[in-house]
């Protein structure tokens, strides 16, 4: 626990706006009107810009990480990153006006020029029933929970506490984010969870407006995520000395 104290202090100044962020989600989603929790969290939404915005910002530290350590899992972490900013704002087809080709459209659930959003990646099928069985293994956001979990939580629990993946991580010079980072994954999942609780107890609601609702508090979730996951490239850019890649920041520090 002492160690784990010593990780918050040392990084003290990467947490002032998450806890603020975090709060702010669960006070809103909890007290604020279901219309205004939509009107957030919609399709277009400034939420939604949000999100490309910590994305597109984690994808250029990632690359000038990669110019300072020459480390190439930094360059896969911008790739990813990089799409996943693309993918946001459907590769800027509202912006530029292009239409989405046919055959795209065809095999996608929201007619949009994306991946995630092809029904095979969706969620939810062309005729809006959710994916049973095997299929669900399949779904774009269940991977983005896979990857935050793991590479923020995860990743460096393992190497703090095992030596058989700290001696892989330092050997193939993986990067390891902070969990004092990291658990604001964990922290923003469990607000969404208990907000999804309390919207399936909302009275006098429709259907289409409780999904619009569970969308909407899903989308402000990913902000926060794609938010914690800018910080953690921002923590990567500016550590000081070369020798902690690889390492759980308790053992470098």
């Amino acid at each position: 626990m002492k160690e784990y104290l010593k990780e918050f202090r040392y990084l003290k100044g990467y947490y002032f706006l998450l806890p603020i962020l975090v709060a702010g989600y669960f006070l809103f989603v909890h007290f604020a009107r279901p219309e205004v929790v939509i009107l957030v969290g919609k399709e277009d939404s400034f939420i939604e810009w949000l999100s490309f915005i910590s994305l597109a910002g984690a994808s250029f530290a990632y690359l000038l990480c990669f110019k300072k350590y020459r480390n190439y899992f930094f360059l896969l972490l911008f790739l990813l990153m990089f799409f996943g900013a693309g993918e946001e704002i459907s590769w800027g087809q509202r912006i530029f006006g292009f239409s989405t080709p046919n055959t795209i459209k065809k095999i996608n659930t929201q007619g949009e020029f994306t991946i995630h959003n092809l029904e095979i990646f969706s969620g939810k099928q062309f005729d809006h029933k959710s994916r049973t069985g095997w299929h669900r293994l399949l779904k774009a956001d269940l991977w983005f929970k896979v990857f935050i979990f793991s590479f923020g939580i995860g990743l460096p629990l393992a190497t703090y506490h095992f030596k058989s993946v700290a001696s892989f991580t330092k050997k193939i010079k993986l990067p390891i984010p902070p969990i004092s980072i990291g658990i604001f994954f964990l922290l923003a999942w469990i607000i969404r969870g208990i907000a999804f609780q309390n919207i399936s107890l909302v009275p006098g609601e429709n259907l289409h407006q409780l999904y619009m609702l569970k969308f909407a508090t899903t989308e402000i979730f990913e902000f926060l995520a794609e938010f914690i996951l800018f910080i953690i490239s921002l923590y990567f850019y500016r550590m000081k000395f070369e020798d902690f890649i690889g390492k759980d920041i308790k053992q470098a520090i």
